[in-house]
């Protein structure tokens, strides 16, 4: 899967089966704590992992960048807690 990160709108985004799926984040105000506040995959390629990839894909940076991680979006709270009891 070919996720792309765009600092400049703090997203990440995924062509998938015609249309796109992406990840909204926001940098608070230490500017060292990343929040994810939205995710969107559309209907026809639900199911299919892209939503986690997208979330896993944040994590990452978050890590490289050294940043605290957290979520207001319901879906990237469930597989960060998800991830943190495996």
């Amino acid at each position: 899967m070919d996720i792309e990160f765009d600092p400049a709108d703090q997203r990440f985004h995924v062509a998938v089966d015609g249309a796109e799926a992406h990840l909204h984040y926001i940098l608070l105000d230490d500017r060292n704590t990343m929040n994810i506040v939205g995710t969107y995959v559309p209907p026809e390629a639900r199911g299919k992992g892209v939503g986690r990839e997208l979330v896993e894909a944040a994590r990452r940076l978050a890590d490289d960048k050294g940043w605290a991680l957290q979520a207001t979006c319901w879906y990237a709270r469930k597989v960060l807690a998800e991830d943190d009891q495996s």
